[in-house]
């Protein structure tokens, strides 16, 4: 499951906005724990960032995809 959970761009989006909104809690009994990929924590922007990657990919493929239909 966390190998499937860290491909899913939801996993990323829902990082970024949980790390916004609890971002000056830690300390007060609130730990954030984000993505962590080979010992990295993602932040907020490489979050934001790889939700982009994935979705200029995607509307890459389905603009060929629609291209090559017609």
């Amino acid at each position: 499951m966390a190998v499937i959970s860290k491909i899913n761009p939801f996993t990323y989006g829902v990082d970024a906005i949980r790390q916004l909104f609890l971002r000056g809690t830690v300390g007060q009994g609130v730990d954030i724990i984000g993505v962590t990929i080979f010992r990295h924590t993602m932040t907020i922007i490489e979050d934001v960032l790889v939700v982009l990657v994935f979705g200029i990919v995607l509307f890459s493929i389905a603009a060929w995809s629609f291209g090559k239909q017609e």
